[in-house]
């Protein structure tokens, strides 16, 4: 009787299934396991606080394309209408009422503009002011002059703006959510100063500012102003 000899594996080494694919075989959930290890390294990854600031300047940025898309919004209603919208009250969507003051205060009147999204990356809305005189009949074609200022800490200030577009940022002080409630009123003057009504003293002065979270509660505000053509 002839003894057949086992044919040796690589390098001379009988031949054994790998350790992992086994153990994986005969214990199905250790693969569960490992996913779950894996998965919590990268939510580790992703929390670490240098990816903060990342994620700060994206929405920053964002909120900026926001504001220049309702901007565009406000001309092409001008183009059409020959004046600007009037603001919508905060939990609306039509056009608001005249009013008596010289500067009008609320949210983006969304019916009445082309599509746009009226909230911030925050979700809350945006405020927008405007010159009262610019949303009566034919003011555009009159060449009625917008009365609203902005100062900067970084650029030379800006006078007789037909509107301002705020986006209260990521501690939405002042800011409206879009069912109607408010947040927390700012207790710091430069965002107080972008509410555009009580308690801002000056309603046609904004401000925009570098952000700076070192004093106080900071400023955080994102701002876009602008004048029809003429």
């Amino acid at each position: 009787m002839r003894w057949q000899k086992k044919r040796p594996g690589r390098r001379g080494l009988p031949q054994t299934p790998p350790v992992t694919g086994m153990i994986l075989r005969e214990r199905p959930g250790i693969a569960t396991v490992l996913v779950a290890v894996l998965l919590v390294g990268l939510g580790a990854l992703l929390a670490v606080p240098g990816s903060r600031p990342f994620h700060a300047l994206e929405r920053q940025r964002q909120a900026q394309q926001r504001l220049a898309a309702a901007e565009r919004a406000l001309v092409a209603f001008a183009v059409r209408e020959g004046r600007l919208p009037r603001p919508a009250t905060p939990g609306r969507r039509d056009e608001g009422p005249e009013g008596t003051t010289a500067v009008l205060v609320g949210v983006l009147p969304l019916d009445a503009l082309d599509p746009v999204e009226g909230v911030d990356p925050w979700g809350r809305t945006l405020t927008y002011a405007v010159t009262a005189a610019l949303t009566r009949p034919g003011a555009w074609s009159a060449g009625t002059s917008g009365l609203l200022a902005v100062e900067s800490d970084h650029a030379p200030p800006r006078t007789t703006l037909d509107w301002v577009l705020v986006s209260h940022g990521a501690n939405g002080h002042g800011a409206w959510r879009p069912p109607g409630p408010r947040d927390p009123l700012p207790d710091g003057p430069l965002e107080r100063d972008n509410l555009g009504q009580a308690p801002d003293a000056d309603p046609a002065h904004f401000q925009e500012r570098r952000h700076d979270r070192g004093q106080a509660e900071g400023f955080d505000d994102v701002l876009r102003a602008g004048t029809l053509p003429r």
